[in-house]
Order: structure tokens, then C-alpha cells, then sequence
């Protein structure tokens, strides 16, 4: 038993020093392998529509509904011409809470109507993201800059709006 364990590790050696070439070897010299994708889609021309919801107004639920479009240069660098939302408000508890139980009327109620504005967008980062290994989503990780204007409608405790 012994005897035949040292044959075959003898065999095995001499096969791995002295076999067939190729065994072990790259036989694809030129081969190029990448991790690197090219963006699958390359837009120049982009119309969107959102919906959303801003958490951070005090007195107010606001749902933005807009519609934008973009203008890409190149797969990094675009603008994003014209964004407009319009926001479809609702009174928040507060309000009424304000008034009803702590008899206090602040002054004045900023709620937002609309928003208009436009960016410079520079995208350097894009990827793929395996979701449950049955299917790919595309993602690309973007940051903004440029100038906006929000219209605001002022609702005076008094019953006026401004």
C-alpha cells in the first residue's frame, strides 16, 4: 500500500515537471480582460417626469409632480436645461394642534406652489448591481450644481395670502 502511494506522488511529480506543455500555461498571450463596461445606454436627449414627496415643510404635506429635460454632452458631463414641479399641498395635524390644544396661531404659513430650475450635472461614477441574482440594475451616482427659484404663497393667520 505504501509502495504504491510513493509511485504515484513519484508519477505525479514527474508528470507535472516533464508532461505535456499547456498544461498550466496561458495559451491566449494578447488576451485583454477588463472589469471596465461601457455605459449600455448614451443618451443625448432626456425628458423625465418625477413625483415625490418633501418631508421638511412644518405645516404642509408636499408632492412635487415635474417634468424636466437634459441635454448630455458625453457620458459625464450634462445639463439639465429646465426641471418644473408644481407641489400639490395638504395641511399637516400641526396646524390644528398649534391652534386647538395650545391656543397659538403662528403669523404666517409659507406653502410652496412651484419650482423651477436648471443644472450643471457631472456623473463620474457608474455601475451594476446584481439584484437577487436573477436580474442587473444599471445605476449611475451623479452631483448638481446651478441656480432655482421656488414660489412660496403666504398664508397669513388672518385669512390673507400673499
Amino acid at each position: 500500500m505504501k509502495q504504491k502511494l510513493v509511485i504515484s506522488a513519484i508519477v505525479i511529480i514527474l508528470m507535472g515537471l516533464f508532461g505535456p506543455p499547456g498544461w498550466c500555461e496561458d495559451t491566449q498571450e494578447n488576451e485583454e480582460v477588463s472589469a471596465i463596461q461601457n455605459r449600455i445606454f448614451q443618451r443625448s436627449h432626456e425628458i423625465d417626469f418625477d413625483f415625490g414627496y418633501i418631508a421638511d415643510d412644518d405645516f404642509f404635506n408636499v408632492y412635487p409632480v415635474g417634468l424636466g429635460y437634459t441635454f448630455h454632452f458625453n457620458e459625464n458631463i450634462a445639463w439639465e436645461v429646465v426641471r418644473a414641479q408644481y407641489m400639490f399641498n395638504s395641511d399637516k395635524d400641526l396646524k390644528k394642534t398649534l391652534q386647538n390644544e395650545f391656543n397659538v396661531q403662528p403669523e404666517r404659513f409659507p406653502e410652496q406652489r412651484y419650482m423651477l430650475h436648471s443644472h450643471f450635472v457631472y456623473k463620474p461614477l457608474y455601475g451594476k448591481h446584481a439584484f437577487l441574482n436573477r436580474s442587473i440594475i444599471n445605476n449611475e451616482i451623479y452631483f448638481f450644481v446651478g441656480p432655482g427659484i421656488v414660489q412660496y404663497e403666504w398664508e397669513y393667520s388672518t385669512g390673507e395670502t400673499d
